[in-house]
């Protein structure tokens, strides 16, 4: 897989489940220009309209939105709907497919264990970087989601790190059950307050990453 796209510097900026499907599911050996040109205005958040000459070339475009989606908004299930006339799916009738598989499976097809016995426990790491004005501000808000957090019964860990030698970057270390623990904590009313409180601190969108547990086991948590 990382040869097909190696010579591509802009899919290096997709997210490695988007990449997996574009490879085994739909056998593409590369991106059009037009789909990899697309990349990163979407991902760097300018507005943009993707005109294409084709309908396939169009739906490639979507590639970025998703990727964008799940590194920085956490999405834990399908949180795209893809509407296009059924003409335009007689060319590729497989994308709307890999779509909904990139986004379902998240993280864990480019972490998945290949052995069996692997842990159910659900590890997620964020790095934020926070606008130096509201530095002060983003740390009580934290402080008071990740309290919170910690009183969850799917919860067994929250840490918050702040870097050394630049102050606005944070970095959330978070352990839960299982994913359907954290999926609850997303819900929850200070995980909501939290994110809307800092949405406008933010230098950069947020971005996160999915693990699988290793070590300490399970049991030792």
């Amino acid at each position: 897989m990382r040869d097909l796209f190696a010579s591509v510097s802009q899919t290096n900026r997709l997210h490695p489940a988007l990449v997996h499907h574009i490879v085994n599911t739909l056998g593409w050996p590369a991106l059009c220009p037009f789909q990899r040109a697309a990349i990163d205005p979407v991902l760097d958040g300018t507005h943009t309209l993707l005109i294409a000459p084709t309908a396939g070339e169009a739906r490639g475009g979507l590639l970025p939105r998703c990727s964008h989606g799940m590194m920085t908004e956490e999405w834990p299930a399908l949180s795209v709907v893809y509407v296009c006339p059924v003409k335009a799916l007689l060319n590729n009738p497989a994308l709307p497919t890999v779509l909904t598989r990139a986004v379902e499976t998240g993280f864990s097809v480019a972490s998945q264990n290949p052995w069996s016995g692997r842990s159910p426990m659900f590890v997620v790491s964020v790095t934020i970087h926070v606008k130096g004005e509201a530095v002060d501000r983003f740390i009580e808000a934290i402080k008071d989601n990740a309290r919170n957090t910690r009183k969850e019964p799917g919860n067994v860990r929250f840490d918050v790190l702040q870097t050394e030698d630049d102050p606005g970057r944070f970095l959330l270390y978070e352990v839960y059950r299982d994913q359907q623990a954290f999926v609850d904590h997303q819900k929850t009313a200070h995980y909501l307050r939290w994110r809307e409180t800092v949405a406008d601190w933010m230098a950069q969108p947020r971005q996160g990453f999915r693990h699988h547990n290793i070590f300490p086991s399970d049991a030792e948590w």
